[in-house]
Parts: structure tokens; C-alpha cells; sequence
């Protein structure tokens, strides 16, 4: 999670090309704008991306492209934010609006994979309890997301994070984890594991 920033340049990239800036206002149709959120997120402006998303999102709720636009650039802002915390609001927003999308539209990769990226975010930052709880949620997330494409490179870059992330803390906060809390995620990880998915988005 910590390199999330080049992920989401990534993801989003691989997702939609941005297209020029300047042609075509933001209501012209759905492919129009999103391809115009697109270029003004990738022109290193996520904050104005979150306000084009903000500005259709409030005529249409549902709109699935524009919901995973703005998860994108939330979680771009919280990264970006100079002192990091598990309750950022730009965090809790990137999760609640991915979280939307899989309420709206389960079978869409989006919403599964931008709220893995925002828990796995927030884990970061938590105290013990809430990295337990979110490494279950972001592992569970990921996983949804394979079931849809099973070579998603998001997905599998989470995946081989979570599984790094875990690893790396002491033997006893795996122990607490895995046989008083119930989190079967603990027990679950390995460096190969982490290895194995990390080649896996590379690929």
C-alpha cells in the first residue's frame, strides 16, 4: 500500500485513456465525461477530477463511471494529504463511493477493487484492532474482484501487499489476529503468497 500512489496512476490508466483537455463540456454524454474526468485526473489535478465527478454525481447518483472516477480521485487526495490518518475523510469517501458501486452494481470489478485500495489505505494507519478488521475487509474485497477477472492487476497488487504487510508485523500481532480475534486472513498470508501476486500484476 504504500506505492498505491503509482497504482492508482495504473489502475486508473488501465481502465480509460484520458483524452484532450478542453473540447467537450462535461454533460455532452457519459463517454464524453468520463473521458474528460479522466484527463483532468491524469493531468495531475484529482481535487478538479473529484469536482467534475461531484458536479454529474449530483444529477445522477448512479452513475457507475463517474462513481469509480470519484473513488479514484478521493483515495488519490488522501494519499496526498500531508498527515495520514485512518479516518481521513477523503478515505472514508473513497471507500463510500466504492461501496456504492457494489451495492448498485456487484457484478462491475470497480467498486471491489477502489474500496480494497481505500481499506487497504486506511489499515495502514489504524491502530491494531482496525488494520485486523480492515486487512479482513480489503482481503475479501480483492477477492470479489478476482472472482470477476481473475487477472485483474489491481486486485493482485493489493493482494500481494496485504499479504507483505501482514507478514512484516511481529509473530505475536499474527497470533492475536488469527486465534482471538478470528481473522483467518493472518494465518492465511505468506511471503510466497505476496510473491506470488505481486508477479502476477507485474505480468
Amino acid at each position: 500500500w504504500k506505492s498505491l500512489t503509482a497504482l492508482v496512476v495504473f489502475a486508473g490508466m488501465a481502465v480509460a485513456q484520458p483524452a484532450p483537455v478542453g473540447r467537450a463540456p462535461l454533460s455532452a454524454s457519459p463517454t464524453t465525461a468520463a473521458a474528460r474526468i479522466d484527463a483532468i485526473y491524469f493531468g495531475g489535478n484529482p481535487a478538479g477530477a473529484l469536482a467534475a465527478c461531484d458536479s454529474l454525481l449530483a444529477r445522477d447518483s448512479t452513475n457507475v463511471e463517474v462513481l469509480w472516477r470519484a473513488s479514484r480521485a478521493a483515495l488519490a487526495l488522501g494519499i496526498m494529504a500531508p498527515r495520514q490518518s485512518a479516518d481521513d475523510p477523503m478515505y472514508l469517501r473513497a471507500e463510500a463511493l466504492a461501496r456504492t458501486i457494489t451495492r448498485l452494481k456487484p457484478d462491475r470489478i470497480e467498486g471491489h477493487y477502489w474500496m480494497a485500495a481505500a481499506m487497504g489505505r486506511r489499515a495502514l494507519h489504524a491502530d491494531l484492532f482496525g488494520t485486523i478488521r480492515l486487512a479482513k475487509a480489503v482481503y475479501e474485497s480483492a477477492n470479489r474482484a478476482l472472482a470477476i477477472d481473475s487477472l485483474h492487476a489491481g486486485s493482485h497488487d493489493v493482494l500481494g501487499k496485504l499479504n507483505s504487510e501482514v507478514r512484516a508485523l511481529p509473530a505475536f500481532y499474527r497470533f492475536i489476529a488469527g486465534r482471538f480475534l478470528g481473522v483467518s486472513v493472518a494465518r492465511r498470508t505468506s511471503w510466497e503468497l505476496a510473491e506470488r501476486h505481486l508477479k502476477l500484476a507485474v505480468a
